[in-house]
């Protein structure tokens, strides 16, 4: 009787074994279903599915349609795109948020002899580039004061000088300056002996 007993406990253990084993075989084929659904090539106008690994994702459904086009945008139903442009407006947009662009000395602005210029506000920049024209010779350029307030006192930063240009037979007097690590203030100073005038633009760089 005991070598009977044996005999079926051991069958059972098999059973058991065997059936583990299915089970195990079972996971196996659906996780290669799961691969089988993520590895794959989409190529223009095709269409493919996107099996995810949970049914309590997306309301219970674990199947999400991917289909791109012939410019590269991934569509998802319902088919909203992020496309190229898309991160190309998001790279200008950063780029123009770090660069403002202004006028600040309009068209024929006169500057007396030993005298100042209004400030530019300069605070929001980590660095500013000056370009204009004077509308005559003045030899020598204009020099740049800054300060770190706009009442405070200003101290000589940098140098514009003048460059000319011949543009249609006639001489265009240029000038330029670019200013790295710019004060918050910073003002013009004519130290050339008569009445300059001149027109100016600036580029700040944000931080």
């Amino acid at each position: 009787m005991s070598s009977i007993q044996a005999h079926l406990r051991s069958h059972l253990k098999q059973e058991t074994l065997i059936g583990h084993m299915d089970g195990v075989e079972g996971l196996i084929t659906d996780l290669n279903g799961y691969v089988d659904g993520l590895e794959t090539t989409m190529t223009n106008g095709t269409q493919k599915t996107l099996l995810l690994a949970s049914n309590d994702i997306n309301g219970g459904t674990p199947h999400r349609h991917l289909t791109i086009d012939a410019n590269g945008r991934l569509l998802t139903n319902p088919h909203t795109a992020t496309t190229n442009a898309h991160l190309v407006d998001i790279k200008d947009n950063h780029r123009k948020a770090h660069k403002t662009t202004g006028e600040w000395l309009a068209t024929a602005t006169s500057i007396a002899t030993d005298a100042f210029t209004t400030s530019l506000d300069c605070s929001l920049f980590k660095s500013v580039r000056l370009m204009g024209k004077w509308s005559v010779d003045t030899g020598s350029g204009l020099d740049v004061f800054g300060s770190q307030t706009e009442s405070g006192t200003y101290y000589k930063i940098e140098h514009m000088y003048q460059e000319t240009t011949m543009e249609s037979g006639s001489a265009v007097y240029y000038a330029r300056v670019k200013i790295d690590h710019v004060p918050n203030f910073i003002k013009l100073y004519n130290a050339t002996g008569s009445i300059s005038t001149l027109e100016l633009d600036y580029v700040g760089i944000s931080n």
